[in-house]
């Protein structure tokens, strides 16, 4: 498998294992084993538990994606915090996002 582009800027810390697709953004946040980022996607100030997977042009803000979170072409969590309480999402008193195991977003 050819050598993965994402565009990382620090403190960012990527798991040995962790794995990207070209083309994803990523900043200051933290990747476990088996995190894919797909192209035009962006992930800030987050963190992302294992298998985790943001598909082309999703974008994840301040926020705690549990193991196997799956998110859809297009979609958001921490962007609005009204959708993601309404989604059913914890949201801390802070505006941090927290998405429960297993679950796919699609908006």
């Amino acid at each position: 498998m050819p050598a993965a582009i994402v565009w990382v800027t620090p403190p960012t810390r990527l798991s040995p294992r962790a794995s990207s697709s070209s083309g994803g953004e990523v900043h200051h946040s933290v990747l476990s084993p088996n995190v894919r980022i797909h192209s035009w996607s962006q992930v800030v100030d987050s963190i992302l538990f294992d298998n985790v997977t943001i598909n082309r042009r999703a974008r994840v803000y301040k926020a705690i994606l549990d193991k196997n979170v799956v998110l859809t072409e297009n979609s958001t969590v921490g962007i609005d915090t009204e959708h993601d309480l309404a989604r059913g999402f914890t949201v801390t008193p802070d505006g941090i996002t927290v998405v429960p195991k297993g679950t796919v977003v699609d908006d």
